[in-house]
């Protein structure tokens, strides 16, 4: 069996998140916070998870995807498989905004979008210190994160987290 990770990411409008599914990749800002560093961890295989940041009352998904390689850095001029402009800020400005990008496929995952928080409560999940997460903080915990493997199983029966091709991946 494949030992994967599942990492939750958030997106704040509906459109980047159709438009990373239909260009199979996702785009991060190569910024100076610690995301990057995240996103570089990622392996194939990798389950990751596309919550909604804009509804608060559930964590509702967007969907989710497998990673199909890792994350690299997309330079203007270099030949890839992929467009150099594929989200609106970078159409607009005609110039990359998310530079880091990792490849991924969101057909051969299947997975219930709404959860409510109290069932997401019940897996107990802690914090760095070992205690216990409130809501607060488990809504920022859903921005960017790795689970800890212990929570992987909790993670795929909560979501009915199906993988269509598992041999692929």
């Amino acid at each position: 069996m494949i030992q994967r990770q599942i990492f939750i990411y958030c997106y704040e409008n509906e459109r980047n998140y159709w438009l990373s599914r239909s260009n199979a990749i996702m785009g991060f800002k190569n910024g100076n916070d610690f995301l990057p560093n995240k996103i570089k961890r990622v392996k194939e295989g990798d389950i990751i998870l596309i919550r909604d940041s804009t509804i608060s009352d559930r964590l509702e998904l967007f969907g989710g995807c497998i990673a199909k390689g890792k994350a690299y850095e997309h330079k203007a001029g270099v030949k890839y498989n992929y467009s150099d402009l594929i989200w609106d800020e970078e159409t607009t400005f005609n110039k990359i905004v998310y530079s880091l990008r990792l490849p991924v496929d969101f057909v051969s995952i299947y997975l219930k979008k709404s959860i409510d928080w109290n069932e997401f409560l019940k897996m107990k999940q802690l914090d760095s210190d070992g205690l216990e997460m409130d809501i607060k903080q488990i809504k920022v915990f859903t921005k960017g994160n790795f689970y800890h493997p212990s929570y992987n199983e909790s993670i795929i029966k909560l979501f009915g987290i199906q993988i269509r091709n598992p041999i692929l991946y």
